[in-house]
């Protein structure tokens, strides 16, 4: 567990113009939380190559914890989406996913993340 951002999106991040450093803001949902639930939120946003960069300037994490959070992060999209009156349009390709290959990421995580 970490502080955690929760809900990046690229337009609260501000860029140093010569690209040396960077700064987040919006804190609305900073909390507790796994990191890989972070690295997933800016991954979703960016490009492959930004990808790559931040991947490579974030460092190691846990493929555990990413694993854990494959299947978690299903569950809690479809609740925060279940929550809304009409079903949200950002929540619809995990319900697809619900419905392809949410049993194998089940399976992965009881299989690979024992304790």
């Amino acid at each position: 567990m970490t502080l955690t951002y929760n809900d990046f999106y690229y337009t609260n991040l501000i860029v140093a113009k010569d690209n040396s450093s960077a700064i987040m803001f919006d804190y609305n949902l900073l909390g507790k939380n796994y990191a890989c639930s972070d690295i997933r939120n800016v991954l979703y946003s960016l490009s492959p190559k930004a990808r790559k960069a931040f991947l490579l300037e974030y460092g190691d994490f846990s493929q555990k914890e990413a694993i854990i959070d494959d299947v978690i992060s299903v569950v809690v999209t479809l609740y925060l989406a279940l929550q809304r009156e009409n079903f949200p349009s950002w929540a619809k390709p995990v319900l697809n996913s619900v419905k392809t290959d949410f049993i194998c990421k089940v399976q992965r995580m009881l299989t690979e993340c024992k304790c």
